[in-house]
Formats: C-alpha cells, structure tokens, sequence
C-alpha cells in the first residue's frame, strides 16, 4: 500500500516543529518524525493533533494497539481536536466496523462546522486519505463528497487536490483519478507525490502496466534520487518485470534512506519472500520481530520463512502464535497450507491433514494440496485413504493428468496388497514414461502377485522389459535387477528348462555371490546335469 502522506496544517507556536514532522511523515521517515512529536509533547502533553499524528505512524507500522493509544490519549486530553476522531474511524475501517467508522468521521465533520477553511479541509482531506488506504469501496461515494468539498474550501493546495484522485481511485474510476493526479502535477511539476500516484495507478493489480509504472518512478528518481517513497514502489514494478537484482537495489535503497523500523524491514522481508530468498527474509524479520512482537503479518511471513528454511519446531511455534492472534477474517487458505505442513513435519499428522483440507477447501485450484494429503496419510499408513485422495486428484485433473499421481496412486494401492488396481495404475505410468524401467519393475511386482503360483508367468514379460529397459544403469537398480533374475530363474526351474534357469541363476551369482536360494538352485541343476551325463 501507498503509504500515508499529509498535508501542512499546523496552529500555535510550534507550526514550524509540526511541519518539519509532517515532511518527515511524507518522506516516510517515520524516526525522525517521531522523535520532533515526542520532543513537542514534552513541551505540552495535551498536544492532541501530535497524538494524531503518532497514532498515524503507528497504523503504518502495524503497531495497531500503539495506534488507538494514541488516538484514544489525544481524545481523552482535548476532546476538541476531530483529528483523533478520524483516527478512531480509521482503526474501525481497519477492523471493518465500517457504520461505527462514519459515525465518528461525522463526528470528526460536525466539529469543524464553525472552524476555519483550512481546518475543515484538511480534515475532510484527511477522512478521504483513511477511506483510501483501507480501500473502502461501500463509502466511495461518502469520500467523494468530502474531496469535492474540500477542494472547494482550499483550490490551492496540492496534497487536497490529490485527495479528489484518491477518491476517483476509490470509486472504481482510475482514468479519472490519474487525469487529476496530473492535474496536480502540471500546476506543480516538482510535487512528486502526484506523479508517484500516476505510477502506483499504472502498477496496481487491476492494471499491471509496469512499463508505464517504471516509466514514472524512473522519473521521478531522476528528479530527486532521495526521495524514499518511490523506492518500494520501484522495487516492486521491476520484480513484476523479473529484474530481481533493480528490486532489491531499490529496497535496499529506501532502507538507506528511511532508516530501519519494523516495518520496512518488514516490507523489505517480504519481498525477499516472494523471491525465495527466505534465510534473509527471516533475518529482516527476527530484526523487526522486538516492535512488532504480536503482528499477525510478521508472524505469518515468519513461519512461511522458518518452513522454507527447515525450522519446523520454530515455524510451529510461530505459525500457533499467529493463528492465536489473528482474526477469523484475517486468516487465509495458505496459513492453513503452511500449518498443516508443519503440523505434519512435527509428528502431528491428524492435525496437519484437517488443516491441508481446510487449505484445499479454501482455494479448490490448488489441486496439489492433495498430493501433500495424500502423502500425509501414506505417513500414518493409512494407505487406503491416500489412494482415495489420488483418486480424487485424478478426477479433478482428468484432461491434464500428470503419470507421477498414477505412479503415486499405484504404490498406495500396492502397499495395501490391492494388486489388480495397482497394475491398472502401473500400466498408465509406462504409457506415460516407456522408458523408466521403475514403471516396468512395479507392474511386474502386481502380476507376480496375481499369479503367485507363476502359472500363468504373469510377471515374465514385465521383468524382461524391465532388464531391458535398464540396460547400462542395471547398477543403479541392483536389488531390482537380481529380483527379476531370480524370477525369470524360478520361472524357467519351474518349467524344467534348466538350461534357461542356469543361465539367469549365474547372472545371480555375479551380483550377489552368498545368495543361499540361488545357489542352492545352482547346485541343484548342475547335479541334474551330472547325472544326464
């Protein structure tokens, strides 16, 4: 998400300390601006619009409790101040308690009536900035009103005309918002927030211009290489286009120039995530982890890394402590993928199946969520059930099936001695791969046995493909291949052919010289050759 930017407003002696803040704010240097509010409540701790302001920093670093402290503190010492009502709508948005969010925006409203032009603009402005970061489509119409009323009041000032745009955007209408966003920039071309608005438009899930987006960004570093708030959204337009190496130049960038809270290193952790550089994703992250101790994203990226990363005892633990802080509505089919596998990795088996199925009952196109199902009860021995699993998945995927679930199906069923349906799935496999003699040997292990007494010799011609289809790597299948002469030994001794037997019973001998059933055959059939002499 954009992050946060205010406009200039500011009363009484210390305008000059609030804006030095606000332009931190802006750039998002959020320490800096910190330390100027807290310097400023010091002096006079019933500052309300400074608790404001400190409850806003708070909602960008997730630190959400820390964010209705603030704005509850700037309440309760001057209940005068609206700013602090359009925090607590803001929080309520968060929590997507939309009624109780307008109530107080009204509230934030009606105590402006009798104020200043300013002062009501930029608390409509700032009520449309809430609405807009939450994405808050059902009051679009609400935040509209608001925008076109404060540009009204304050035709001069930038950051509010920009709050019409952000109104557009909310509405559903992004032609007209990037048209007011370049509005803003052609009255003043070094206004960078206008144009970073432009590129965020261009780069957003419903657009996905990254050229355009890169366009504008790369502009807007020319202008000024220090200005921090294009660098994430930089970042993530060239890992769109796959130029991860320019992504992580421009994160590492915005940190250098930010600072190093909580949350960029939480936003820079995630995007070490998605390019599966997980080890130093959890480093960023266990350095972010002291401020943002109980932060449900934190504690979700956390144990996806410590999964990735082979810590499954620590990704159970965290993925747990995520699960109990999080809300119902917060939790989303890939935590319960992720749990079910660590529940699985740490013995719980039970436990972890019923979280993969929740995982699959979420988002039914991830249909290889079945494989891990099925595999989780394969681990329990409950091999009738992961075959019913690969069944299910075949069905599900009967116009693309891929020969590895029939492989997989079949030796389920072979586990469970259901030998007819494992040779049904077996034979699909050599169809599939005519060259992998694994396909070959399996379907030779069902029909031996089918036909246990080797009556019909079932099995014959299978192993005989098999050895054939091995050919130079017979080596790498050695305890297969002595299996295969072994029966095609039995199955000539059994027919009389001595002869026949002898030869594949010495090709026994070589691989494995102390094999007793062998060579007592051997032994055998060279005294019944003694005696015909």
């Amino acid at each position: 998400m954009l992050m946060l930017v205010l406009t200039v407003y500011s009363s009484g002696s210390h305008a000059q300390n609030i804006k030095d803040a606000i332009q931190n704010e802006e750039l998002l240097k959020y320490q800096a601006a910190k330390t100027i509010y807290n310097q400023i409540l010091a002096k006079d701790p019933s500052n309300a619009e400074v608790y404001y302001h400190l409850g806003v920093i708070a909602y960008h670093n997730y630190q959400y409790d820390s964010a209705n402290y603030y704005f509850g503190k700037g309440i309760q010492v001057n209940a005068g101040e609206p700013l602090n009502f359009v925090g607590t709508g803001l929080m309520k948005l968060h929590n997507k308690n939309f009624a109780l969010a307008k109530q107080d925006f009204d509230k934030a409203i009606g105590m402006t009536s009798t104020g200043s032009k300013d002062k009501i603009a930029y608390v409509d402005q700032q009520i449309v900035n809430a609405i807009w970061m939450e994405q808050d489509a059902q009051d679009a119409d609400y935040a509209f009103g608001l925008a076109q009323k404060a540009v009204s009041l304050d035709d001069k000032n930038l950051r509010i005309k920009i709050s019409l745009g952000d109104a557009y955007i909310v509405k559903g209408d992004g032609g007209s918002g990037i048209r007011q966003y370049e509005g803003v920039e052609d009255m003043d071309s070094k206004y960078l927030l206008a144009q970073l608005k432009v590129g965020h438009c261009y780069a957003s899930p419903s657009a996905k211009n990254y050229d355009a987006a890169l366009e504008v960004f790369n502009k807007i570093v020319a202008t000024d290489p220090n200005y921090p708030p294009v660098y994430p959204e930089l970042g993530e337009a060239y890992y769109q286009k796959g130029n991860i190496d320019k992504a992580k130049e421009c994160y590492q960038k915005f940190l250098s120039l930010v600072g190093s809270s909580p949350a960029e290193r939480l936003r820079y952790a995630e995007f070490l995530y998605l390019i599966k550089d997980f080890r130093n994703a959890l480093i960023q992250i266990n350095m972010a982890y002291e401020g943002l101790p109980d932060n449900v994203a934190l504690l979700r990226l956390k144990a996806y890394c410590e999964t990735e990363t082979g810590d499954n005892k620590s990704g159970l633990n965290t993925i747990q402590k995520m699960f109990q802080k999080a809300k119902t509505d917060e939790l989303h089919g890939i935590d319960y993928e992720y749990f079910g596998r660590l529940l699985i990795k740490n013995n719980q088996d039970s436990a972890g199946i019923a979280n993969l199925y929740k995982a699959y009952k979420d988002d039914s196109s991830k249909v290889y969520l079945l494989d891990s199902i099925a595999a989780g009860y394969a681990k329990v021995k409950k091999f009738n059930k992961a075959a019913q699993v690969m069944e299910q998945k075949l069905i599900r995927t009967k116009d693309n099936i891929n020969a590895q679930d029939y492989y997989n199906l079949g030796r389920y069923y072979l586990v469970e001695s259901n030998y007819i349906k494992a040779d049904t799935s077996f034979s699909k496999v050599v169809l599939s791969y005519p060259t992998w003699p694994v396909g070959y040997y399996y379907r030779a292990v069902c029909n031996s046995n089918i036909d246990s007494t080797m009556k019909k010799g079932s099995a014959k011609p299978f192993y005989e493909k098999f050895l054939e289809v091995v050919g130079k790597d017979s080596m790498a299948f050695k305890p297969q291949v002595i299996e295969a002469y072994m029966y095609l030994e039995s199955y000539y001794y059994n027919k009389n052919d001595y002869e026949k037997a002898k030869e594949y019973a010495k090709k026994v001998k070589v691989l494995d010289p102390a094999n007793k059933q062998n060579n007592a055959i051997l032994k055998y059939i060279e005294d019944i050759n003694k005696k015909k002499k």
